[in-house]
């Protein structure tokens, strides 16, 4: 039986061998079969409890203004934008245990417009709910539309081994089709209109089965197929071809119960989440049927969390009030120019992929900066650009140089040229990481900062190179 708590259904890997790339096909393939995992560790407990008592600490700045359901006792908060959340998304490690899962996929079409090199974020709520709730109860459904699956053209050919019978053969980590498909034809509210790999939440409590969290069914290919199939069979004996589409209704996501899906025998093979401790990552395949336990037996909370929206602090456009003053003008709400996501996003990747090349790597910040979205096992070091000995000083043991400012200290890179040649620096990369359009679409005039900097270097006969960032050079990167 599936939810025999003797056996480990739902698989559970720790976040050190994913970092190293130390897991086995073994454990690779049985994460693709049950279509979930338990990531052990990708955040230090610490650093996820501290994540929960900013998120309420914010709620608590805000209450007159912050939106939860249900109203008496509240478990999930409308919130999207506060600073822990926005921290948790753009962690290092979360960054890499996303690049691992969006990885288990593949497209089959070699010209499909499709990547699982860089995760991208999708904002959603997150949930603190409280010893007792039985009331913020999901039942069993998938997200992802659910008429969708049929009605719309490239969503059905995501499951066309199934149409055509031949159910084995279909790969539920094939994204051909996905990246195109329509997953909300009737614009329902809160249902998800994009592409997700997988849907995942960070833990941020200890929690185990019957303690207010997850249950998953770890059947995801046979569920799928009995899904797509479903409107074809008949519970009698008797054939029945009326066009009906059990437990999906137009506007929501797919539900299932004992009578719209009887043969997947539900209370037998929703298997829940093992234990979780705060900073697990719990992951489960877009089509993975999932529910919340009906009732939080446990004796502590069950808390977990899920770019113009970011920027005005509206709802996202999946989400109820989307568009809508959201949380405009909270207490303690993120300072996007010195906190983006996006710069956080780019510059944790670029200095983790250094440092996993096993080189030593030192990181120059001024007060400013925000060091706390850098990877915690990496040198720091904080320097005065106006201090000339304090960049010396700085550059001390340094052979490589890349600078990663955006483009309002672009000339502060100045400072830099007059430092090195008083150390040992071998190559300097000026920054390219240059937004290259204003918020009206204009041109802005970046380029003879930039040529005046690369001028500056070759007449101090410093030796230059450029890194081209591609898409990241769309992006500010306010600091260094």
């Amino acid at each position: 039986m599936a939810n025999d708590p003797f056996h480990q259904v739902i698989p559970s890997v720790d976040f050190a061998d994913v970092k190293r790339g130390a897991l086995t096909q073994d454990q690779i393939d049985n994460i693709r079969h049950r279509g979930s995992v338990v990531i052990r560790g990708v955040l230090p407990k610490s650093t996820a409890l501290d994540y929960k008592q900013q998120a309420r600490d914010y709620i608590a700045a805000n209450k007159d203004r912050v939106r939860a359901f249900p109203s008496d006792d509240p478990a999930v908060y409308e919130l999207y934008w506060s600073p822990s959340q926005a921290h948790a998304r753009a962690h290092p490690n979360m960054l890499a245990a996303q690049t691992f899962l969006t990885k288990l996929w593949y497209s089959s079409d070699p010209n499909a417009q499709i990547s699982t090199r860089y995760p991208l974020t999708y904002a959603d709520r997150f949930r603190i709910r409280n010893p007792g709730d039985g009331k913020f109860a999901l039942g069993p459904h998938t997200d992802g539309g659910s008429l969708e699956r049929w009605e719309d053209p490239e969503y059905r050919r995501c499951y066309s081994k199934i149409l055509e019978g031949r159910w084995e053969e279909y790969d539920p980590f094939d994204a051909r089709h996905r990246v195109t498909a329509h997953q909300d034809l009737y614009n329902g509210a809160g249902a998800c209109s994009m592409f997700r790999f997988f849907q995942a939440w960070l833990s941020m409590s200890s929690t185990g089965p019957g303690e207010g969290t997850l249950k998953i069914c770890p059947l995801l290919k046979h569920a799928t197929a009995y899904l797509i199939l479903r409107p074809f069979m008949t519970t009698g004996s008797i054939y029945d071809l009326d066009a009906a589409f059990p437990g999906s209704v137009p506007g929501a996501a797919q539900e299932y119960n004992s009578v719209t899906h009887p043969d997947l025998d539900l209370n037998e093979t929703m298997c829940s989440v093992p234990h979780v401790e705060p900073g697990d990552y719990v992951a489960w395949h877009c089509d993975a049927i999932h529910s919340v336990d009906k009732e939080h037996r446990g004796t502590g909370d069950s808390s977990v969390i899920q770019r113009e929206a970011a920027k005005t602090f509206s709802p996202p456009p999946d989400f109820p009030g989307a568009g809508g003053p959201g949380e405009l003008g909270f207490q303690g709400q993120l300072e996007w120019k010195s906190n983006a996501p996006d710069r956080a996003e780019y510059l944790s990747t670029i200095t983790t992929a250094l440092a996993t090349s096993g080189a030593p790597v030192k990181v120059l910040y001024e007060r400013s900066s925000t060091a706390v979205w850098l990877p915690p096992d990496v040198s720091k070091a904080e320097i005065d650009l106006e201090d000339h000995e304090s960049v010396v000083r700085a550059f001390q043991g340094v052979d490589i140089f890349i600078s990663l400012v955006g483009p309002n200290e672009v000339l502060k890179q100045h400072a830099f040229i007059r430092a090195i040649p008083e150390t040992n620096v071998r190559l300097f990369s000026p920054s390219n990481f240059t937004i290259q359009h204003d918020d009206q679409g204009l041109g802005i005039n970046i380029n003879d900062a930039k040529h005046a900097v690369e001028k500056a270097a070759w007449e101090a006969n410093i030796a230059t190179t450029v890194i081209l960032p591609g898409i990241c050079a769309e992006f500010a990167l306010n600091s260094l």
